[in-house]
C-alpha cells in the first residue's frame, strides 16, 4: 500500500519526504489502535489488562497526534494542489470522521 501511495504522491508532484511522512503517520496510527496488531496485543497482555481498555487508553493520546498531523500535511498538500480549494470542506469532513 505504502509504494502504491508513494506512486501517486509522485504523480501528484508532492515531495517523497511528505508523502512518506503522511504514509507512516498513518501505519503507525493504524498500528497503535488496531486490535490485530501484534504490539497491541502484547502491551496488554505483559501488563495484565485487557485489550480494548489499552485501546481505548491508547486513543486519549492518539486522538490529539492524529488529527493534528492530517491538519498538517492537508495543509502542506495545499500548495501543491493545481486549483486553489477552499479548505473548509476538508476541515469540515476531518472534524466529523
Amino acid at each position: 500500500m505504502g509504494i502504491a501511495l508513494m506512486g501517486i504522491g509522485a504523480g501528484l508532484g508532492i515531495p517523497p519526504a511528505q508523502t512518506g511522512g503522511a504514509i507512516i503517520s498513518g501505519a503507525y496510527f493504524g498500528d497503535k489502535i488496531s486490535p490485530l496488531s501484534d504490539t497491541t496485543n502484547l502491551a496488554p497482555a505483559m501488563a495484565g489488562t485487557d485489550l480494548f481498555t489499552h485501546i481505548k487508553h491508547t486513543l486519549k493520546v492518539s486522538a490529539v497526534s492524529y488529527p493534528l498531523a492530517i491538519l498538517i500535511f492537508l495543509f502542506l498538500g495545499m500548495k501543491y494542489s493545481s486549483t486553489n480549494r477552499d479548505i473548509s470542506l476538508y476541515v469540515w469532513t476531518i472534524c466529523f470522521f
